[in-house]
């Protein structure tokens, strides 16, 4: 277990969710970063369309989440955390990341409850009308 009992809480009922709909999921999915490896907490892949989750409790990792997710291709990134206080935080840091490159990830940032409610429609955007 990486992180604390909250963390991995979180990223079960999110990988269940996902795999309940017929995703495939993998935790703890290792990004090359250069001379180090990084981790991603759970990514969820449906219709060739990668999702990247991470379940935060601070801002300090988010610009690193970011990066992450850009590395594995991600077309989303979800930054989860049990805490709305923390999600306006979390925006107001990443107000100042946000990549402008061609690699750009979309950002959200959601309480766990809204995630979940999230989990059913949410590759529905990335997929053609």
């Amino acid at each position: 277990m990486r992180g604390g009992v909250i963390h991995e809480r979180s990223l079960d009922l999110l990988d269940f969710r996902f795999a309940s709909l017929g995703a495939k999921t993998g935790r703890q999915v290792p990004v090359s970063l250069g001379r180090s490896t990084g981790y991603i907490d759970l990514v969820v892949e449906m219709e060739n369309i990668l999702l990247a989750i991470e379940a935060e409790r601070s801002r300090r990792r988010v610009e690193g989440d970011v990066i992450k997710a850009q590395t594995v291709g991600a077309a989303e990134l979800w930054i989860v955390t049990p805490q709305q206080m923390l999600v306006r935080r979390i925006r107001d840091t990443l107000g100042d990341v946000r990549p402008g490159n061609q690699n750009q990830v979309a950002v959200s940032v959601l309480t766990l409850g809204d995630a979940l409610q999230q989990v059913p429609n949410c590759f529905s955007r990335f997929l053609p009308s």
